[in-house]
């Protein structure tokens, strides 16, 4: 993918009719910016694959792709969970203190006094705020809301995220 970093935008997460459509879950709040793209990379553990954009349309929630080579029902569905990834610098720019999910994801957790909790493995989309499941190193999965008086820093720098943790969350 040439010199730009790149991000994880959705995942295939069926196909769509039988002329080889493929429905993406997106994870960013708008995907419009596939509309001017003529390409982007399905990756999956096997490695990344560069796929021509014929076509991008959201559809209930969901965008549905259009991709040369993929002509049927069959070779869409053989895309099923491969991820959509694109250069980030097609993503609008965010306000301060406003991140893509990911970015959150991956991120080692620490409590404001240094002390390592574990990894963020997934956003929670829940209509008031976003929670954060948190794979823990002594306390195992646990999740974590993400609020101003929880979540003291996000550095991605250090790939770091610190949090206050609310009392008898980890004990």
């Amino acid at each position: 993918m040439s010199d730009d970093e790149t991000i994880v935008v959705g995942r295939i997460v069926a196909p769509h009719g039988v002329q080889g459509e493929v429905k993406m879950k997106p994870m960013v709040d708008d995907a419009s910016f596939l509309s001017e793209a003529d390409h982007l990379y399905l990756a999956s553990r096997r490695g990344r694959t560069r796929y021509e954009l014929t076509g991008s349309r959201p559809h209930k929630g969901a965008v549905l792709l259009t991709l040369a080579g993929v002509a049927d029902r069959n070779a869409a569905e053989a895309l099923r969970n491969f991820e959509v990834v694109v250069p980030m610098s097609w993503l609008p720019d965010l306000a301060e203190d406003e991140y893509y999910v990911a970015e959150i994801v991956g991120l080692t957790v620490e409590d404001d006094a240094g002390q390592r909790l574990g990894t963020v493995r997934q956003v929670i989309f829940t209509g008031a705020n976003e929670v954060y499941v948190i794979e823990g190193d002594r306390h195992g999965e646990f999740l974590l809301p993400a609020i101003a008086s929880v979540i003291q820093e996000v550095d991605l720098e250090q790939g770091k995220l610190t949090v206050k943790v609310p009392p008898g969350l980890v004990d």
